[in-house]
C-alpha cells in the first residue's frame, strides 16, 4: 500500500496530538475540594505523589492519559493531584496516612476514605477499581460476584473473581479458598497466578489455608523460595496479634511454635524463627 503525502501528514498529525489525561485539581485547598465534592456529591479521586517519585511519573505518563480512564474519571470523580511535600500537601497528609508514593486515594463527600491503593497501578486496574468505587455491582467484579452469589463455582469464574478481585486490593477470600482446596498443589507451585492468590490470601494457623499452605510448604519453596517465608511471617504475625488482642499470650505463643515445628523442615531456619518467636514472647512480658 502506498502512502500519500495527505495520509502521511494526517498520521503524523494524530501522533502529534497530546493524549487526553484525567483532568486533574491542582490549585484547590482540601477543604475546597471537599465542598465541591459535596456540592456536586461526588467521589474524590486523589494522586498523592513526590515529584521526585519515578513510579508517580510513569503514570503520569502512561496511565493517566489512557483513553477510558481519563474519561470515566472526569465523568464520575473530582479528580485532585497533590504533591505531599508542598504547602498544600499538609493538612491531606494529617487526615489522611501517606507513607508510599503513589498513593492513590477514593474519598467520600463527608471526607471517608472509602480506598486506598499504594504503587504503580496500571490503566485497566484502577480503571476497574474506579468502578467499583462508583457502583460495585456493575463493575466487573460485581458482575463476577453475582454470578458465584448465584452458586456458580468453576475454576474459571473462581479463578477470574480472585485475582480480579486482588487488583483491587480486597482479596476475596472465598474463591481462593475453594480455588486453592480444589487445585492440585503441584498446579499451584508451577502456575504462579495460583501462588499470587495464596500469597495474598488472609488466613491464620489454624485454617483450612494454613494448614494447606503448611502441608505444602516444601513443595511451594522450591519454587518461590523467599516468597513462602514471607507469607509464613505474615501468617505469624497475624496469628500472633490476634493473640495480643485476645490476651492470650502464652496459647497463641505455643500455637505460633507448633506451626513452625511443622511447617518449616529446614532446621536453621526453623531454630532462628523459634528464637525469633521465643525474643518477640520474652519482650513482652519485660
Amino acid at each position: 500500500m502506498k502512502i500519500t503525502v495527505p495520509v502521511l501528514a494526517l498520521i503524523l498529525l494524530h501522533a502529534a496530538m497530546p493524549l487526553h489525561a484525567i483532568t486533574f485539581e491542582e490549585s484547590a485547598t482540601w477543604p475546597e475540594v471537599l465542598k465541591m465534592a459535596r456540592a456536586q456529591n461526588k467521589i474524590i479521586f486523589v494522586d498523592a505523589y513526590a515529584t521526585w517519585c519515578g513510579p508517580c511519573k510513569m503514570m503520569d505518563r502512561n496511565v493517566f492519559p489512557d483513553e477510558a480512564l481519563s474519561a470515566y474519571f472526569d465523568e464520575n470523580f473530582i479528580n485532585v493531584k497533590i504533591d505531599m511535600e508542598s504547602e498544600r500537601g499538609t493538612p491531606f497528609g494529617a487526615d489522611y496516612e501517606v507513607d508510599a508514593y503513589p498513593s492513590l486515594f477514593f474519598i467520600g463527600p463527608d471526607g471517608s476514605l472509602l480506598k486506598k491503593k499504594v504503587g504503580l497501578t496500571e490503566a485497566p486496574e484502577l480503571l476497574s477499581l474506579g468502578q467499583f468505587i462508583v457502583d460495585p455491582a456493575a463493575s466487573p467484579v460485581g458482575q463476577l460476584q453475582i454470578r458465584f452469589d448465584a452458586g456458580e463455582r468453576d475454576t474459571a469464574l473462581l479463578k477470574e473473581l480472585a485475582m480480579e478481585s486482588i487488583k483491587l486490593g480486597t482479596p476475596h477470600q472465598e474463591a481462593t479458598r475453594l480455588l486453592l482446596l480444589g487445585t492440585d498443589p503441584a498446579l499451584v507451585a508451577s502456575e504462579v497466578d495460583y501462588f499470587v492468590m495464596l500469597y495474598n490470601a488472609e488466613f491464620l494457623p489454624g485454617s483450612e489455608l494454613g494448614a494447606y499452605f503448611s502441608d505444602h510448604f516444601d513443595l511451594l519453596l522450591a519454587t518461590y523460595d523467599r516468597y513462602m517465608y514471607e507469607k509464613l511471617s505474615n501468617v505469624l504475625i497475624a496469628h500472633l496479634s490476634e493473640g495480643l488482642e485476645k490476651d492470650d499470650i502464652a496459647t497463641y505463643f505455643e500455637s505460633a511454635r507448633e506451626y513452625i515445628t511443622k511447617t518449616v523442615q529446614d532446621e536453621e531456619i526453623r531454630t532462628a524463627l523459634l528464637e525469633g518467636v521465643e525474643e518477640v514472647r520474652k519482650s513482652l512480658k519485660e
